[in-house]
């Protein structure tokens, strides 16, 4: 059985109350709780990857499994962490609600996937994505890269045929789709037979030789909206 490994959850003390002291300190730290307060309060995931062979697959992190941990599985990838050091980049889970939050390992959610299955895209390098917006903060429009291998992850941008609606990342209808939540595609993957989920469906350049995966032909692709909630995946491309 693999193993994932979790972020630890910081602690919160007790100290004294600087209010009463300063009103700016205060001030600036209402500011400041409530600009993290917005930084996580809004959450979208990749939620199922399928191909042309009828497979499909959840995203790296996500743990469907888990009763009740679905918002819970929203992947946040941001720059300025992937710069720091702090994660990855594929980023990380935002965790809660007994689903603790994780760093994502690349290379092992790339074993656990082939484990249970890589979607295999296209020949023209097509694969749709059925993405949870759970509201406005979590919409589109969202930019996807790839990369061949697992190692550098030298991501390279990928073609969105069909975009995720949404401005900056905001949608003040996101909120309003049917539930359940559940993936569910027609024949020609062009539309949702039901407002359960917003369909992304992206193109691998033809010219991509992915070699990632013990069978050597996986990318792993990287799908994110402008807030920085997105996800990673593996999928298969062998034109």
């Amino acid at each position: 059985m693999i193993e994932r490994e979790g972020v630890k959850k910081g602690s919160v003390q007790n100290g004294p109350n600087i209010c009463s002291k300063k009103l700016s300190i205060c001030f600036s730290v209402v500011l400041i709780l409530s600009s993290l307060v917005s930084s996580v309060s809004s959450h979208s995931f990749m939620l199922w990857v399928k191909g042309q062979d009828g497979v499909g697959s959840t995203s790296f992190g996500v743990e469907l499994e888990k009763r009740g941990a679905l918002v819970q599985n929203s992947g946040i990838i941001i720059d300025r962490e992937i710069s720091s050091g702090r994660v990855g980049k594929c980023g990380r889970r935002f965790g809660g609600d007994g689903l603790k939050p994780e760093l994502i390992d690349v290379k092992k959610e790339l074993e656990l996937a082939e484990a249970n299955g890589v979607p295999t895209a296209f020949p023209d390098g097509s694969v749709s994505m059925s993405f949870f917006v759970f509201n406005n903060d979590g919409a589109g429009p969202y930019t996807c890269d790839s990369s061949s291998d697992e190692d550098n992850l030298d991501f390279k941008p990928m073609t969105i045929k069909r975009q995720i609606e949404g401005t900056r990342g905001f949608n003040v209808f996101a909120n309003q789709f049917v539930y359940p939540l559940v993936p569910v595609f027609n024949n020609d993957l062009k539309e949702l037979t039901e407002l359960s989920t917003r369909l992304l469906l992206i193109t691998i350049d033809r010219n991509t030789t992915c070699g990632a995966g013990t069978t050597k032909d996986i990318c792993i692709v990287r799908c994110r909206n402008p807030v920085g909630f997105g996800s990673c995946a593996a999928v298969r491309f062998n034109p």
